[in-house]
C-alpha cells in the first residue's frame, strides 16, 4: 500500500479578487473529492489572486492505480476551461 501526494500548482487567469479565486479553487477541490474520493486543500499562493497549489493526498495498493488516479486528477482539473495547469509535484510514502 502507498501514500500518495501530488501538489498541483494552478493558474486562474480571470479571477480579479481572492474571492474569486477561492470560489473556483472550492469548486475544483469539491469536485475532486466527490469524483475520486481523495483529500484535497489549497497548500499554497493564499494571498495571489490568480494563482493557487492545491494539494491532494490518496492511498493506492499498486503504481498502476497510482498513475491512474493522477491521470484522472490531471483531466479533471485540465477540464475545467477557468484553470490552467503550470505543473504537478508528486511524492509517494
Amino acid at each position: 500500500m502507498r501514500i500518495c501526494a501530488a501538489i498541483f500548482d494552478i493558474q486562474i487567469p480571470s479571477a480579479s479578487s481572492l474571492k474569486e479565486k477561492r470560489r473556483q479553487i472550492k469548486g475544483l477541490i469539491d469536485s475532486l473529492r466527490s469524483n475520486l474520493n481523495v483529500s484535497a486543500g489549497e497548500v499554497g499562493y493564499q494571498d495571489k489572486w490568480q494563482r493557487a497549489a492545491v494539494g491532494v493526498v490518496w492511498i493506492s495498493i499498486t503504481s498502476q492505480g497510482e498513475d491512474s488516479y493522477l491521470s484522472r486528477m490531471h483531466n479533471l482539473i485540465s477540464s475545467r476551461n477557468e484553470i490552467v495547469l503550470l505543473g504537478v509535484e508528486r511524492a509517494e510514502y
